[in-house]
């Protein structure tokens, strides 16, 4: 199991070439500069969705909120995937 926040190796992310890039505003800044980004579709297409913490916040704590998580994601995908 890799449990409830699993630490994904770099690699696999750049392999796996993701559609969407859902990711805290934090940590969303030079995604193209790290090593093997530029050239994923996500980068490539700017279909990233930078989460505000109190967003992330909602997205990573199961309980009442979570069909506000499931608005912010399906927010996502409608505005990245147009």
């Amino acid at each position: 199991s890799l449990g409830p926040f699993p630490a994904l190796n770099p690699e696999f992310v750049v392999r796996a070439d993701p559609d969407i890039i859902m990711i805290g505003d934090g940590s969303a800044t030079g995604l193209a500069q790290r090593p093997g980004w530029a050239a994923m579709r996500a980068v490539q297409q700017q279909r990233i969705c930078a989460f505000k913490p109190e967003q992330g916040d909602v997205l990573v704590r199961p309980g009442p909120r979570m069909a506000l998580a499931a608005q912010l994601v399906l927010q996502c995908v409608r505005d990245t995937m147009r």
